[in-house]
């Protein structure tokens, strides 16, 4: 595309501009967005749990013929409560034991919305500001300490959208995302 006979514009981003006091910023960041990701998780984890996540609890202690004929009247997915029964078999079922598992899909969304990033910029810095915004959404971290689906949910959100995206953006997609994608 040319504005003029000797002038062209240029359509791709310029790669973003690198200095040592970024550089050593970014990396403050990195270590900031460590930490408060491990503090989201343990702010709040000995907390009572309330009657939605006692609920889940309830639910998850059937089994899966159990959990299927309890949501019958209910709008939630099934696959939750499923790994909730397997994960409090091996992990006891305190306020901690059964916290810890939104927890670890909090961590994992992180990590998604920063390959997500990375995957639509390619850029490292954009997914680091990406996972850096993710960690510290206050609704990621509200749902990160209940003992509830929502954290999977946002998993599986970020997760779907980034094998959407190389399975149907990218030109050289390899038949694993698309199956990925399927599947998740």
């Amino acid at each position: 595309m040319k504005t003029n006979e000797n002038e062209e514009v240029c359509l791709i981003a310029a790669p973003s501009m690198s200095t040592p006091a970024l550089n050593f910023a970014e990396r403050a960041l990195l270590v900031l967005l460590c930490v408060f990701a491990v503090a989201v998780g343990v702010i709040g984890i000995f907390r009572p749990i309330f009657l939605d996540e006692a609920n889940s609890v309830i639910i998850s202690s059937f089994g899966l013929r159990g959990v299927i004929g309890h949501l019958r009247s209910d709008n939630n997915l099934p696959f939750y409560y499923l790994l909730l029964h397997e994960w409090v078999k091996f992990f006891g079922i305190s306020e901690i034991a059964t916290r810890t598992l939104s927890i670890i899909f909090y961590f994992l969304a992180i990590f998604v919305a920063g390959k997500l990033g990375e995957e639509l910029s390619h850029d490292k810095r954009v997914a680091l500001y990406t996972s850096f915004y993710y960690a510290i959404s206050l609704q990621a971290i509200h749902l990160a300490q209940k003992v509830r689906m929502y954290s999977l949910l946002g998993f599986l959100a970020g997760l779907s959208t980034l094998l959407f995206f190389r399975s149907f953006w990218k030109t050289d997609y390899r038949r694993r995302d698309l199956l990925a994608y399927v599947l998740v």
